[in-house]
Protein backbone atom coordinates (compact mmCIF):
# COMPACT_ATOMS: atom_id res chain seq x y z
CA UNK A 1 0.00 0.00 0.00
CA UNK A 2 0.97 3.10 -0.78
CA UNK A 3 1.25 5.78 1.55
CA UNK A 4 1.43 9.89 1.50
CA UNK A 5 4.69 9.90 3.65
CA UNK A 6 6.48 7.46 1.32
CA UNK A 7 6.42 10.17 -1.47
CA UNK A 8 8.00 12.49 0.51
CA UNK A 9 11.15 11.45 -1.52
CA UNK A 10 10.64 14.02 -4.34
CA UNK A 11 11.15 17.30 -3.72
CA UNK A 12 8.49 19.67 -5.94
CA UNK A 13 7.47 23.04 -5.61
CA UNK A 14 5.25 25.08 -7.47
CA UNK A 15 6.21 28.41 -9.09
CA UNK A 16 3.83 31.16 -10.71
CA UNK A 17 4.60 33.55 -13.50
CA UNK A 18 2.89 36.75 -14.36
CA UNK A 19 3.86 37.94 -18.10
CA UNK A 20 1.95 40.64 -19.44
CA UNK A 21 1.06 41.22 -23.32
CA UNK A 22 3.25 43.90 -24.83
CA UNK A 23 0.99 44.07 -27.72
CA UNK A 24 -1.82 42.44 -28.92
CA UNK A 25 -1.77 38.87 -30.47
CA UNK A 26 -3.59 35.72 -31.02
CA UNK A 27 -2.62 32.52 -29.05
CA UNK A 28 -3.66 28.86 -29.84
CA UNK A 29 -6.15 27.68 -27.02
CA UNK A 30 -3.85 25.59 -25.43
CA UNK A 31 -0.46 26.86 -24.47
CA UNK A 32 1.27 23.97 -22.99
CA UNK A 33 3.35 23.23 -26.31
CA UNK A 34 4.27 26.89 -26.84
CA UNK A 35 5.25 27.67 -23.58
CA UNK A 36 7.56 24.33 -23.60
CA UNK A 37 9.07 24.93 -27.28
CA UNK A 38 9.41 28.95 -26.42
CA UNK A 39 10.78 27.81 -22.96
CA UNK A 40 13.75 25.55 -24.10
CA UNK A 41 14.70 27.56 -26.69
CA UNK A 42 15.31 30.82 -24.58
CA UNK A 43 17.34 28.56 -22.02
CA UNK A 44 19.69 26.87 -24.67
CA UNK A 45 20.23 30.45 -25.79
CA UNK A 46 21.37 31.22 -22.33
CA UNK A 47 23.41 28.36 -21.29
CA UNK A 48 24.72 26.91 -24.53
CA UNK A 49 28.59 28.40 -25.31
CA UNK A 50 29.17 26.40 -28.17
CA UNK A 51 28.84 26.93 -32.07
CA UNK A 52 27.37 23.89 -33.18
CA UNK A 53 24.61 23.81 -30.60
CA UNK A 54 24.65 19.64 -30.20
CA UNK A 55 24.37 18.05 -27.10
CA UNK A 56 25.33 14.81 -27.70
CA UNK A 57 28.38 15.57 -28.69
CA UNK A 58 29.25 18.45 -26.70
CA UNK A 59 32.00 18.28 -24.12
CA UNK A 60 30.20 20.07 -21.29
CA UNK A 61 26.88 18.09 -21.92
CA UNK A 62 27.32 16.24 -18.13
CA UNK A 63 27.67 20.30 -16.58
CA UNK A 64 25.16 22.30 -18.82
CA UNK A 65 21.45 23.35 -17.24
CA UNK A 66 19.86 22.79 -20.88
CA UNK A 67 20.63 19.08 -21.16
CA UNK A 68 19.53 18.24 -17.55
CA UNK A 69 16.04 19.88 -18.12
CA UNK A 70 15.33 18.59 -21.66
CA UNK A 71 17.45 15.27 -21.94
CA UNK A 72 17.45 14.43 -18.78
CA UNK A 73 18.99 10.71 -17.55
CA UNK A 74 18.47 8.39 -14.59
CA UNK A 75 21.10 8.86 -12.11
CA UNK A 76 20.81 5.41 -10.66
CA UNK A 77 21.29 2.34 -13.53
CA UNK A 78 19.01 -0.40 -12.23
CA UNK A 79 15.06 0.51 -11.50
CA UNK A 80 13.16 1.25 -14.54
CA UNK A 81 15.33 3.35 -16.74
CA UNK A 82 19.32 2.83 -16.96
CA UNK A 83 21.27 5.81 -16.65
CA UNK A 84 21.94 6.41 -20.01
CA UNK A 85 18.03 6.76 -20.66
CA UNK A 86 16.29 10.00 -21.08
CA UNK A 87 13.95 10.70 -17.80
CA UNK A 88 10.90 12.74 -17.31
CA UNK A 89 11.40 16.81 -17.28
CA UNK A 90 11.98 17.97 -13.94
CA UNK A 91 9.39 20.67 -14.30
CA UNK A 92 5.63 20.92 -15.05
CA UNK A 93 3.63 23.47 -16.99
CA UNK A 94 0.89 25.21 -16.15
CA UNK A 95 -1.00 27.69 -17.81
CA UNK A 96 -3.81 30.22 -17.46
CA UNK A 97 -7.45 29.03 -17.80
CA UNK A 98 -9.42 29.78 -20.92
CA UNK A 99 -13.19 31.50 -20.82
CA UNK A 100 -16.02 29.62 -21.93
CA UNK A 101 -15.71 31.66 -25.01
CA UNK A 102 -13.43 31.76 -27.94
CA UNK A 103 -12.87 33.06 -31.45
CA UNK A 104 -11.86 31.21 -34.19
CA UNK A 105 -8.89 32.25 -36.35
CA UNK A 106 -10.62 33.76 -38.88
CA UNK A 107 -13.04 36.12 -37.16
CA UNK A 108 -11.69 37.97 -34.32
CA UNK A 109 -14.44 39.98 -32.24
CA UNK A 110 -13.67 43.09 -30.61
CA UNK A 111 -13.22 43.72 -27.32
CA UNK A 112 -13.25 40.88 -24.47
CA UNK A 113 -10.78 38.30 -23.48
CA UNK A 114 -10.07 34.76 -24.22
CA UNK A 115 -7.66 34.20 -21.12
CA UNK A 116 -8.80 34.35 -17.77
CA UNK A 117 -6.32 35.53 -15.26
CA UNK A 118 -7.42 36.00 -11.50
CA UNK A 119 -5.37 36.88 -8.27
CA UNK A 120 -6.72 32.77 -7.47
CA UNK A 121 -4.10 30.92 -9.62
CA UNK A 122 -5.96 29.05 -11.94
CA UNK A 123 -4.47 26.12 -12.53
CA UNK A 124 -4.14 24.97 -8.96
CA UNK A 125 -6.45 22.53 -7.45
CA UNK A 126 -10.17 24.19 -7.15
CA UNK A 127 -10.68 23.00 -3.99
CA UNK A 128 -7.82 24.64 -2.79
CA UNK A 129 -7.30 27.82 -4.70
CA UNK A 130 -10.25 28.00 -6.69
CA UNK A 131 -13.66 26.37 -5.13
CA UNK A 132 -15.94 27.88 -7.21
CA UNK A 133 -14.37 25.74 -10.55
CA UNK A 134 -15.75 22.52 -9.84
CA UNK A 135 5.07 11.18 -24.99
CA UNK A 136 1.48 10.43 -28.69
CA UNK A 137 4.34 13.45 -27.89
CA UNK A 138 7.10 11.87 -26.61
CA UNK A 139 9.50 14.17 -24.89
CA UNK A 140 13.47 12.75 -26.85
CA UNK A 141 16.06 14.88 -28.02
CA UNK A 142 15.14 18.86 -27.99
CA UNK A 143 14.15 20.21 -31.49
CA UNK A 144 16.94 20.35 -34.17
CA UNK A 145 15.49 22.74 -37.01
CA UNK A 146 13.69 25.48 -37.13
CA UNK A 147 12.88 29.35 -37.91
CA UNK A 148 13.72 30.38 -33.87
CA UNK A 149 16.60 32.56 -33.80
CA UNK A 150 17.88 30.95 -31.19
CA UNK A 151 17.42 26.89 -32.51
CA UNK A 152 20.34 25.03 -32.04
CA UNK A 153 21.34 24.68 -35.50
CA UNK A 154 21.15 28.50 -35.62
CA UNK A 155 25.36 28.81 -35.70
CA UNK A 156 25.51 25.26 -38.24
CA UNK A 157 26.21 25.51 -42.34
CA UNK A 158 23.55 24.62 -44.74
CA UNK A 159 25.28 21.46 -45.31
CA UNK A 160 25.74 20.49 -41.76
CA UNK A 161 22.03 21.36 -41.04
CA UNK A 162 21.21 18.77 -43.96
CA UNK A 163 23.72 16.11 -42.24
CA UNK A 164 21.83 16.51 -38.56
CA UNK A 165 18.98 16.01 -39.95
CA UNK A 166 19.30 13.08 -41.73
CA UNK A 167 20.97 11.98 -38.40
CA UNK A 168 18.29 12.70 -36.37
CA UNK A 169 15.83 10.68 -38.91
CA UNK A 170 18.86 7.57 -38.47
CA UNK A 171 18.06 7.48 -35.04
CA UNK A 172 14.51 7.83 -34.77
CA UNK A 173 14.11 5.00 -37.16
CA UNK A 174 16.56 2.43 -35.85
CA UNK A 175 15.06 -0.13 -33.49
CA UNK A 176 14.99 0.52 -29.89
CA UNK A 177 14.34 -1.80 -26.75
CA UNK A 178 12.44 -1.42 -24.10
CA UNK A 179 14.86 -1.10 -21.04
CA UNK A 180 12.22 -1.56 -18.24
CA UNK A 181 12.56 -4.17 -15.40
CA UNK A 182 10.17 -4.93 -12.57
CA UNK A 183 7.85 -4.36 -11.46
CA UNK A 184 6.42 -2.69 -14.62
CA UNK A 185 8.45 -3.96 -17.74
CA UNK A 186 5.34 -5.49 -18.87
CA UNK A 187 3.91 -2.17 -19.24
CA UNK A 188 6.24 -1.11 -22.54
CA UNK A 189 5.48 -2.75 -25.22
CA UNK A 190 7.95 -3.38 -28.20
CA UNK A 191 5.31 -1.59 -30.31
CA UNK A 192 6.21 1.74 -28.37
CA UNK A 193 8.30 3.83 -30.46
CA UNK A 194 10.40 5.35 -27.50
CA UNK A 195 10.40 2.99 -24.54
CA UNK A 196 13.45 4.62 -23.19
CA UNK A 197 12.01 8.08 -22.30
CA UNK A 198 11.96 8.72 -18.86
CA UNK A 199 10.37 11.81 -17.32
CA UNK A 200 11.80 15.22 -17.37
CA UNK A 201 11.63 17.47 -14.23
CA UNK A 202 9.26 20.23 -15.17
CA UNK A 203 5.51 20.18 -16.26
CA UNK A 204 3.60 23.37 -18.07
CA UNK A 205 -0.04 23.72 -16.95
CA UNK A 206 -1.43 25.72 -20.06
CA UNK A 207 -5.48 27.65 -20.46
CA UNK A 208 -7.84 24.43 -20.63
CA UNK A 209 -9.42 24.05 -24.23
CA UNK A 210 -13.58 23.78 -24.61
CA UNK A 211 -14.42 20.54 -24.17
CA UNK A 212 -18.21 21.22 -24.99
CA UNK A 213 -17.75 20.40 -28.88
CA UNK A 214 -18.54 17.25 -28.85
CA UNK A 215 -16.12 14.57 -29.79
CA UNK A 216 -13.70 14.70 -33.05
CA UNK A 217 -16.86 15.62 -35.46
CA UNK A 218 -15.80 19.17 -36.01
CA UNK A 219 -11.99 18.52 -35.83
CA UNK A 220 -10.61 21.07 -38.34
CA UNK A 221 -12.56 23.81 -36.58
CA UNK A 222 -11.60 22.90 -33.43
CA UNK A 223 -7.99 23.23 -34.64
CA UNK A 224 -8.55 26.24 -35.86
CA UNK A 225 -9.60 28.02 -32.40
CA UNK A 226 -7.96 30.92 -31.44
CA UNK A 227 -7.36 32.88 -28.08
CA UNK A 228 -6.98 37.14 -28.60
CA UNK A 229 -4.63 38.59 -25.62
CA UNK A 230 -4.78 42.42 -25.42
CA UNK A 231 -2.19 44.60 -25.36
CA UNK A 232 -1.20 45.21 -21.52
CA UNK A 233 -3.31 42.03 -20.73
CA UNK A 234 -1.96 39.84 -18.11
CA UNK A 235 -1.28 35.92 -18.85
CA UNK A 236 -0.47 33.78 -15.49
CA UNK A 237 1.06 30.06 -15.62
CA UNK A 238 2.32 28.00 -13.09
CA UNK A 239 5.74 26.19 -13.22
CA UNK A 240 6.15 22.58 -11.38
CA UNK A 241 9.85 21.76 -11.17
CA UNK A 242 10.73 18.75 -9.88
CA UNK A 243 14.07 17.61 -7.84
CA UNK A 244 17.41 19.22 -9.15
CA UNK A 245 15.48 21.73 -11.01
CA UNK A 246 14.60 23.75 -8.02
CA UNK A 247 18.16 24.97 -7.10
CA UNK A 248 18.23 25.99 -10.76
CA UNK A 249 15.22 28.98 -10.24
CA UNK A 250 17.37 32.13 -11.34
CA UNK A 251 18.26 30.32 -15.11
CA UNK A 252 14.49 29.46 -15.02
CA UNK A 253 13.33 32.63 -14.41
CA UNK A 254 15.81 34.53 -16.83
CA UNK A 255 14.95 31.53 -19.42
CA UNK A 256 11.42 33.09 -19.37
CA UNK A 257 11.86 36.50 -19.39
CA UNK A 258 14.17 36.04 -22.25
CA UNK A 259 11.40 33.81 -23.54
CA UNK A 260 8.85 36.66 -22.89
CA UNK A 261 11.12 39.16 -24.52
CA UNK A 262 11.63 37.00 -27.54
CA UNK A 263 8.13 36.70 -28.39
CA UNK A 264 5.45 34.07 -27.84
CA UNK A 265 3.46 31.89 -30.79
CA UNK A 266 3.67 32.13 -34.41
CA UNK A 267 3.60 36.04 -34.60
CA UNK A 268 5.87 36.04 -31.74
CA UNK A 269 4.27 38.65 -29.78
CA UNK A 270 6.65 40.26 -27.25
CA UNK A 271 5.40 40.33 -23.45
CA UNK A 272 7.28 41.58 -20.20
CA UNK A 273 7.49 39.30 -16.93
CA UNK A 274 5.75 41.24 -14.25
CA UNK A 275 6.82 38.78 -11.41
CA UNK A 276 6.86 35.41 -10.09
CA UNK A 277 5.91 33.77 -7.24
CA UNK A 278 5.70 30.12 -5.39
CA UNK A 279 2.91 28.45 -4.12
CA UNK A 280 3.18 26.92 -0.59
CA UNK A 281 1.26 23.73 0.59
CA UNK A 282 -0.91 25.55 2.85
CA UNK A 283 -2.27 27.76 -0.15
CA UNK A 284 -0.08 31.35 0.56
CA UNK A 285 0.98 32.66 -2.40
CA UNK A 286 4.70 34.41 -1.60
CA UNK A 287 6.26 36.78 -4.09
CA UNK A 288 9.77 36.59 -5.00
CA UNK A 289 10.54 37.99 -7.79
CA UNK A 290 9.79 41.24 -9.98
CA UNK A 291 11.92 43.37 -12.74
CA UNK A 292 12.83 45.40 -9.24
CA UNK A 293 15.14 43.10 -7.93
CA UNK A 294 18.46 42.19 -8.23
CA UNK A 295 18.21 38.63 -7.02
CA UNK A 296 15.39 36.39 -6.30
CA UNK A 297 14.55 36.47 -2.98
CA UNK A 298 14.71 33.48 -0.21
CA UNK A 299 11.88 31.17 0.39
CA UNK A 300 10.98 27.88 1.55
CA UNK A 301 12.27 25.47 -1.16
CA UNK A 302 11.59 22.39 0.89
CA UNK A 303 7.84 21.38 -0.37
CA UNK A 304 7.72 17.51 -1.38
CA UNK A 305 5.13 15.55 -2.91
CA UNK A 306 4.35 13.51 0.05
CA UNK A 307 2.97 17.06 2.15
CA UNK A 308 1.09 18.09 -1.39
CA UNK A 309 -0.66 14.84 -1.19
CA UNK A 310 -1.47 15.49 2.43
CA UNK A 311 -2.97 18.78 2.36
CA UNK A 312 -5.00 17.45 -0.41
CA UNK A 313 -6.13 14.64 1.86
CA UNK A 314 -7.10 16.94 4.40
CA UNK A 315 -9.25 19.33 2.31
CA UNK A 316 -11.08 16.62 0.52
CA UNK A 317 -11.82 15.13 4.31
CA UNK A 318 -11.07 11.91 2.35
CA UNK A 319 -8.70 10.98 5.49
CA UNK A 320 -11.81 10.97 7.42
CA UNK A 321 -13.99 8.83 5.27
CA UNK A 322 -11.52 6.36 4.75
CA UNK A 323 -13.71 3.55 5.01
CA UNK A 324 -16.55 4.52 3.81
CA UNK A 325 -16.45 6.17 0.15
CA UNK A 326 -17.39 3.73 -2.12
CA UNK A 327 -16.86 5.94 -5.22
CA UNK A 328 -14.05 8.24 -7.06
CA UNK A 329 -14.91 11.04 -9.54
CA UNK A 330 -12.34 12.31 -11.56
CA UNK A 331 -12.19 14.95 -14.07
CA UNK A 332 -9.56 15.40 -16.60
CA UNK A 333 -9.10 19.10 -17.07
CA UNK A 334 -6.28 19.37 -20.05
CA UNK A 335 -6.20 16.48 -23.08
CA UNK A 336 -5.29 13.01 -21.66
CA UNK A 337 -3.35 10.53 -24.11
CA UNK A 338 -2.74 7.12 -22.46
CA UNK A 339 -0.76 4.54 -24.19
CA UNK A 340 -0.88 0.82 -23.35
CA UNK A 341 1.60 -1.53 -25.89
CA UNK A 342 1.34 0.92 -28.29
CA UNK A 343 -2.43 1.58 -28.53
CA UNK A 344 -4.17 5.29 -27.36
CA UNK A 345 -6.96 4.26 -24.74
CA UNK A 346 -9.74 6.61 -25.09
CA UNK A 347 -12.11 4.92 -22.17
CA UNK A 348 -9.57 3.93 -19.35
CA UNK A 349 -10.64 1.04 -16.94
CA UNK A 350 -9.64 2.17 -13.13
CA UNK A 351 -6.48 -0.95 -13.70
CA UNK A 352 -5.31 0.83 -16.37
CA UNK A 353 -5.21 4.60 -15.25
CA UNK A 354 -3.52 3.08 -11.73
CA UNK A 355 -0.96 0.89 -13.78
CA UNK A 356 0.08 4.24 -15.49
CA UNK A 357 -0.02 6.16 -12.96
CA UNK A 358 1.91 3.70 -11.22
CA UNK A 359 4.66 3.42 -14.05
CA UNK A 360 5.21 7.53 -13.94
CA UNK A 361 5.51 7.89 -10.40
CA UNK A 362 8.27 4.90 -9.90
CA UNK A 363 9.88 6.78 -13.22
CA UNK A 364 9.94 10.09 -11.76
CA UNK A 365 11.12 9.13 -8.41
CA UNK A 366 13.63 7.06 -9.67
CA UNK A 367 15.35 9.90 -11.58
CA UNK A 368 14.50 13.02 -9.23
CA UNK A 369 13.33 11.59 -5.92
CA UNK A 370 16.18 11.03 -2.98
CA UNK A 371 15.69 7.22 -3.82
CA UNK A 372 13.83 5.11 -5.67
CA UNK A 373 10.02 4.62 -4.63
CA UNK A 374 9.32 0.93 -3.31
CA UNK A 375 5.89 -0.48 -2.30
CA UNK A 376 3.33 -3.29 -3.47
CA UNK A 377 2.63 -2.21 -6.98
CA UNK A 378 1.27 -6.02 -8.29
CA UNK A 379 -1.05 -6.28 -5.20
CA UNK A 380 -2.82 -2.63 -5.84
CA UNK A 381 -3.25 -3.76 -9.59
CA UNK A 382 -4.71 -6.66 -8.64
CA UNK A 383 -7.35 -4.70 -5.82
CA UNK A 384 -8.16 -1.82 -8.56
CA UNK A 385 -8.89 -4.56 -11.09
CA UNK A 386 -12.26 -5.37 -8.93
CA UNK A 387 -13.37 -1.73 -9.13
CA UNK A 388 -15.55 -0.59 -11.99
CA UNK A 389 -16.82 2.36 -13.93
CA UNK A 390 -19.95 3.39 -12.99
CA UNK A 391 -20.41 6.50 -15.19
CA UNK A 392 -18.00 8.11 -17.72
CA UNK A 393 -18.45 11.36 -19.87
CA UNK A 394 -15.13 11.75 -21.27
CA UNK A 395 -15.07 13.08 -24.76
CA UNK A 396 -11.79 13.23 -27.22
CA UNK A 397 -10.32 16.90 -28.22
CA UNK A 398 -8.59 17.74 -31.34
CA UNK A 399 -4.79 18.81 -30.75
CA UNK A 400 -2.01 18.93 -32.85
CA UNK A 401 1.21 20.61 -32.05
CA UNK A 402 4.27 21.63 -34.37
CA UNK A 403 7.24 19.55 -34.06
CA UNK A 404 10.28 21.13 -35.09
CA UNK A 405 12.64 17.64 -34.73
CA UNK A 406 10.54 15.57 -36.73
CA UNK A 407 9.49 19.07 -39.35
CA UNK A 408 5.70 18.36 -39.50
CA UNK A 409 2.57 18.45 -36.97
CA UNK A 410 1.40 15.71 -34.82
CA UNK A 411 -1.75 14.99 -33.55
CA UNK A 412 -1.28 14.70 -29.72
CA UNK A 413 -5.85 14.33 -29.16
CA UNK A 414 -6.84 13.50 -25.94
CA UNK A 415 -10.13 13.25 -23.81
CA UNK A 416 -11.13 15.32 -21.16
CA UNK A 417 -14.29 15.00 -18.89
CA UNK A 418 -15.74 13.17 -16.20
CA UNK A 419 -15.48 9.39 -14.90
CA UNK A 420 -16.64 8.06 -11.82
CA UNK A 421 -15.37 4.69 -10.44
CA UNK A 422 -16.99 2.42 -7.69
CA UNK A 423 -15.67 -0.07 -5.56
CA UNK A 424 -14.32 -1.21 -2.19
CA UNK A 425 -11.61 -0.09 -0.43
CA UNK A 426 -11.24 2.89 -2.81
CA UNK A 427 -9.38 5.03 -0.33
CA UNK A 428 -5.77 2.87 -0.51
CA UNK A 429 -5.50 4.07 -4.37
CA UNK A 430 -5.90 8.10 -2.89
CA UNK A 431 -2.58 8.81 -2.69
CA UNK A 432 -1.24 7.61 -5.80
CA UNK A 433 -4.18 9.54 -7.41
CA UNK A 434 -3.86 12.59 -5.60
CA UNK A 435 -0.10 12.14 -6.58
CA UNK A 436 -1.17 12.35 -10.10
CA UNK A 437 -2.92 15.63 -9.58
CA UNK A 438 0.30 16.83 -9.61
CA UNK A 439 2.70 15.29 -11.66
CA UNK A 440 0.10 14.14 -14.51
CA UNK A 441 -0.68 10.97 -16.34
CA UNK A 442 -0.04 9.62 -19.93
CA UNK A 443 1.73 11.13 -22.71
CA UNK A 444 2.92 14.57 -23.05
CA UNK A 445 2.98 15.62 -19.53
CA UNK A 446 5.46 18.07 -19.53
CA UNK A 447 3.46 19.91 -22.14
CA UNK A 448 0.32 20.21 -19.06
CA UNK A 449 -1.72 17.19 -21.12
CA UNK A 450 -2.82 14.83 -18.38
CA UNK A 451 -3.98 16.77 -15.60
CA UNK A 452 -6.88 15.94 -13.47
CA UNK A 453 -8.28 15.96 -10.53
CA UNK A 454 -10.12 14.31 -7.52
CA UNK A 455 -13.54 15.49 -7.29
CA UNK A 456 -15.28 13.62 -4.59
CA UNK A 457 -15.48 10.81 -2.89
CA UNK A 458 -19.06 9.64 -2.27
CA UNK A 459 -20.72 6.83 -0.29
Amino acid sequence: MLTPDQLDILPITLYEFRIRAREETILPPFLGTTLRGAFGNALKSIVCSVAHGECHRCLLVERCLYPQLFETTARVGNGLLPASDNSRRPFVNISPLRKEGQTKSQDYPHGGSGLICRDVPPWAPPTRFAPARGGAPTEGRPYKSGPHPHGPYSNSSPLQQEENRRTDKRQDDAPRTSVYTQPHREEKSRADKRPSDAPRPFIFVPPLPRTDTGALRARDDLLRWRVRVNSDQPVVFGLYLLGPAIPELPYVIHAINTMAHNGIGAERARFVLDEVAVLHVNGAREVIYTPADAFVRTHDQSSTLGALVRARLEELKLAAARDQGRAIRLRFLTPTRLRIKGQVVEQPSFAQLIRLLSLRLSMVAQTHGAAPLTYDYRTMLQRAEKVSTSKSNLNLLALERRSNRQDRKLDIDGFTGEIVFTGDGLSEFLPLLLAGEFLHVGSGTAFGLGRYEVMSEVD
